[in-house]
């Protein structure tokens, strides 16, 4: 991918991210329900990994879990029926081997962050999470500690 659309790609990115969050988020008054679902893909996932995947609301609060497949997809219900930036992050709960790294040709843990960003308007969500989601979180100029953050 050239370095000219991977910034383009960040300028949207920022862009978008930039609007959700001053529009801020909610949570519905109806605590209407709907999912969040997609794939995980740093090469692809190796069955009786520990990875995992959490949405999170502007504010840094968790919205649900869900523990990704062999396939990688996962899928996890949002009860409260928050509306707003969203947040997805991969984590790992172990040391094992998450995914095949097609350059080695070998088994790696994942031990960075993968994280997505997108807005949920309280219906069904898909978020796919890469490395490529990663460097647009990053280009997107935010952080996560608690909360969502836009650096200037």
């Amino acid at each position: 991918m050239s370095p000219w659309l991977l910034g383009s790609l960040g300028v949207v990115a920022a862009g978008g991210v930039a609007l959700a969050v001053r529009d801020g988020g909610s949570t519905g008054s109806d605590s209407a329900s709907y999912t969040v679902s997609g794939s995980v893909t740093a090469g692809p996932v190796i069955g009786g990994h520990g990875l995992s995947v959490t949405a999170y609301d502007k504010d840094g609060n968790p919205l649900g879990t869900a523990k990704v497949a062999s396939d990688g997809a996962y899928s996890m219900s949002i009860t409260n029926g928050y509306s707003g930036v969203v947040l997805v992050r991969v984590s790992d709960a172990d040391d094992g081997a998450d995914y095949f790294d097609e350059a080695s040709a070998e088994g790696e843990d994942l031990t960075v962050d993968l994280r997505a960003l997108s807005v949920s308007k309280g219906a069904n969500l898909t978020v796919h999470i890469t490395p490529l989601t990663e460097l647009a979180v990053i280009k997107a100029g935010t952080f996560f500690c608690n909360k969502i953050i836009l650096l200037r």
